[in-house]
């Protein structure tokens, strides 16, 4: 955990420097510093007490005793999977930003695909990914407009595969689902699925009748201002057209060059299913009986539960879901240390590694950019 800590400070305090010249609204130093420690602080906390209390009946000897008697090798599977995640998201991205004829390295890619993993863990709801991909993108010479399409069709095929997943695991799981005491974990699931279905309708919305959203956006927007919510109509109503222009650009693409949207999809797909891996990886590396489809299941079904919860990283939610769900497919023996290894590599060594890697990177680009300027006084 402190080394965690160390990271999102070391992050927060470096790319201060990277924010673009361009940004609309620049923010004070002090209040970007005051929104990373909140996600720190907030992050932490949960995790101290979401572990504290998973971990209170337990015997943790016992617990570490049998997480050291893993099989290691299918351990390092396991991480390998988790690292296969983040180069899968970066492949996806390649693929549409060459198809533009954009000159993007392959490892800046990846760059942005542990950026979104990172962000999206530190930040509630994983509001905090995309924002800083663009920057990322941005400082890369990616045209705001450009970055906007491959981010919303990044967006599209992630909720498109997970919604799929989902509805495949109603097949192997549905009488976890619907157990006794799983009341929350059913509630949450649907409403996460019906959360991404309606974000998948409204993307095809965009591609076949845009007509129909402008609409029902000037209503909402009328509907908003009529309650007091919105103040300044005219202003919301500049903001919704820039932002439908965005979108119709992105659905004309998308239209436009189907084969790349469908290797992005193909790649996410990949993605994901390899992160749902992981759990059946570590229930193999410590000897229990398993089922592939039921283990990849259980992390579908959690990932579309926690998806719009105001979490971040899902953190205590997703433990305690799997904490309910893995009773009852682990002994009790073995519940606890499934699921420390499952969510450990799948989220927490991954939050850290992908939090490494952007420091070094805005480290080395702080440096080298300090190097230049000094060549460039000393020429002049």
């Amino acid at each position: 955990m402190p080394k965690k800590r160390t990271t999102v400070c070391g992050f927060a305090a470096v790319t201060e420097s990277l924010v673009p010249d361009c940004a609309e609204e620049k923010k004070p130093k002090k209040k970007k510093w005051l929104k990373y420690a909140v996600c720190i602080l907030l992050l932490v906390a949960l995790a101290a007490l979401t572990f504290r209390y998973l971990l209170k009946d337990a015997s943790l000897p016992e617990v570490f005793k049998t997480i050291k008697s893993a099989d290691p090798y299918l351990l390092l599977l396991a991480v390998a999977f988790t690292l296969g995640y983040v180069l899968f998201e970066a492949l996806g991205l390649f693929a549409v930003m060459r198809s533009h004829g954009n000159r993007t390295r392959f490892i800046s890619t990846i760059k942005y695909a542990a950026a979104d993993f990172y962000f999206c863990g530190i930040t509630p709801s994983a509001s905090g990914g995309q924002p800083v991909v663009a920057v990322f993108m941005a400082k890369d010479g990616v045209s705001v407009a450009f970055s906007t399409i491959v981010l919303l069709l990044s967006t599209a095929t992630f909720k498109m595969v997970l919604v799929l997943l989902s509805l495949l695991s109603l097949f192997f799981i549905s009488p976890m689902i619907f157990a006794s005491g799983n009341v929350l974990l059913a509630v949450l699931f649907f409403v996460g699925l019906v959360i991404n279905v309606l974000f998948i309708l409204f993307c095809l919305l965009l591609v076949y009748k845009p007509s129909v959203v402008e609409s029902f956006g000037r209503k909402t927007l009328k509907f908003l201002h009529r309650i007091k919510i919105v103040k300044n109509v005219g202003k919301a109503g500049e903001k919704l057209d820039k932002m439908l222009e965005s979108y119709r650009e992105g659905a004309e693409y998308a239209k436009s060059h189907f084969g790349v949207v469908a290797r992005m999809f193909l790649y996410t797909l990949i993605q994901r299913v390899l992160l749902f891996s992981v759990g059946y990886v570590v229930a193999v590396a410590l000897g229990a009986k398993s089922d592939y489809f039921v283990f990849m299941s259980i992390q579908a079904v959690i990932a579309t539960a926690v998806d719009s919860m105001p979490f971040p990283g899902g953190v205590g939610l997703s433990e305690t879901m799997f904490k309910r769900l893995y009773s009852l497919v682990y002994t009790p023996a073995l519940m606890m240390p499934a699921l420390l290894l499952t969510r450990g590599i799948s989220f927490y060594l991954l939050l850290t590694l992908t939090g490494l890697y952007i420091l070094i990177y805005c480290v080395f680009r702080l440096v080298r950019g300090s190097v230049a300027a000094k060549r460039k006084e000393k020429n002049l």
